[in-house]
């Protein structure tokens, strides 16, 4: 029989699943609820919550509305279920506003991060089953050579469903595309080696350029990405050792290559006798995959994608796919910088994308990029940016006369974060008065629409800080 406390332990724990206005109860509802009690510590992992039936008592609701409440909390990866026992908040620490800033009350544009509800459930159903199985053991160790095969097999198979015919020969896995990136330049290049890419690119390409004391020079792009007629001219004066291109959802301006443009690089690049490293981390996003640039000049490409981007922020694993003439180097250079990739991530990535799971799960991600972006439109709709249906991010024009200092300032000053665009600028001088905002970074759809309801009042209200943009 339970005790007084036990009995108003559990009528605390049933205020905190109880919506507070008096409309009917849905079971979302109750999620959200949950979620909110878990984020602000009012709720503790290990705590056990009310049984189904004395929820749907004590709320007046169907227990079939608490039922669908909990397999959703389960499958977020919120609470925990063991039968005989009941139901426990689960003891992964959730993000609060998956900020850096250390302020939960910021809201945070920066990070190019997927939304952790379209994948911390099946990670959680994964772990759970992998304790279960009998060889557990074996991936706290180091993975004998078929097993680095089994992932290399998988990960041709996984690549090959965007149009790049490949072989586990030819592939190499790698802790995600940034360390991938680093392998490729760590093992084929030279100091002082010049290196061709879009004027805009994503902030890792120049750590690298330090590391290995390289030469980056950023090439012009449009609304379709980099432009081939810029690249024609600059390899006329010049002789890069590698174009780095980013064709599939660019950062930070979106752009996706079509396939007739994709041809002209390709094309260019064997005139001018280059070698291609191809970033596309974001291809698995669009609905419609577009054939890669390096399916039509294999020989003279390091086509690089990982699962950071389309799968799980956290799931770092990255493949690269190379002529079977570098792959000794490449591979040489991934025991020199990390010995071997994770096995424990790189097991996780191969039963996802083999069960089914990798797919549902970018499947998810690209309906909530779809929502998203139509949450953009409805805000920001009025103003000029570039985006795509499946990005998790935007790139927003600014209007005359802000700067983009100053307006990403004033953002802050309203508790709203956005990175300056110079951290995209590969050429010194030539900052754009554009801005990446990013979308995945939020819990709930309405905190996104907080956040761009401020942006879009400062865009607004521009003309009230003339004085300090002289």
């Amino acid at each position: 029989m339970a005790t007084r406390e036990q009995i108003s332990e559990e009528a605390d724990r049933v205020r905190k699943l109880m919506p507070s206005s008096g409309s009917r109860i849905r079971y979302i509802d109750i999620v959200n609820n949950l979620v909110a009690a878990v984020e602000k510590g009012s709720l503790l992992p290990g705590e056990r919550l009310p049984p189904q039936r004395s929820l749907a008592d004590k709320l007046k609701i169907a227990v079939g509305t608490v039922t669908r409440a909990y397999a959703e909390a389960e499958r977020r990866g919120l609470v925990m279920a063991e039968v005989g026992r009941g139901t426990f908040i689960a003891g992964m620490a959730l993000p609060h506003a998956q900020t850096d800033r250390g302020m939960s009350d910021v809201l945070d544009f920066t990070h190019n991060r997927l939304p952790i509800d379209g994948y911390v459930g099946e990670f959680c159903k994964t772990l759970s089953y992998i304790a279960k199985r009998p060889n557990v053991a074996a991936m706290l160790d180091y993975p004998p050579n078929s097993n680095d095969l089994r992932f290399r097999t998988i990960g041709s198979h996984w690549i090959q469903q965007i149009g790049l015919p490949v072989t586990p020969d030819q592939v190499v896995v790698c802790n995600g595309v940034q360390h991938g990136l680093s392998v490729i330049l760590g093992a084929l290049s030279n100091p002082g080696d010049l290196i061709f890419c879009e004027e805009l690119n994503y902030p890792g390409i120049k750590l690298l350029e330090k590391t290995y004391h390289l030469r980056l020079k950023g090439l012009p792009v449009d609304e379709q990405g980099l432009v081939p007629e810029a690249l024609e001219e600059a390899c006329r004066r010049e002789k890069p050792k590698f174009l780095f291109c980013q064709p599939t959802v660019h950062n930070p301006t979106t752009a996706t290559m079509p396939a007739g443009r994709r041809k002209k690089i390709a094309e260019i690049i064997e005139r001018y006798d280059l070698m291609l490293i191809e970033d596309d981390i974001y291809a698995f996003l669009p609905s419609k995959p577009t054939t890669p640039i390096s399916a039509l000049i294999p020989e003279r490409s390091f086509y690089l994608t990982g699962t950071s981007k389309t799968i799980g922020t956290g799931i770092r694993v990255g493949y690269i796919v190379a002529p079977l003439k570098t792959i000794h180097e490449l591979t040489g250079t991934v025991h020199a910088t990390t010995w071997i990739p994770a096995p424990f991530m790189s097991e996780v990535a191969s039963m996802w994308m083999t069960d089914g799971t990798a797919g549902r799960i970018i499947d998810e991600h690209r309906r909530v990029a779809k929502q998203r972006q139509k949450i953009v439109r409805d805000v920001l709709g009025e103003f000029s940016y570039q985006s795509q249906e499946s990005a998790f991010h935007i790139w927003l024009s600014l209007p005359k006369p802000w700067r983009q200092e100053d307006f990403v300032s004033e953002c802050l000053n309203r508790k709203v974060a956005i990175n300056s665009s110079d951290n995209f600028v590969i050429n010194p001088g030539r900052i754009p008065q554009a801005l990446r905002i990013c979308l995945g970074g939020f819990r709930t759809d309405n905190d996104l629409e907080r956040g761009l309801e401020v942006i879009r009042e400062v865009l607004r209200h521009g003309h009230r800080h003339r004085r300090f943009m002289v």
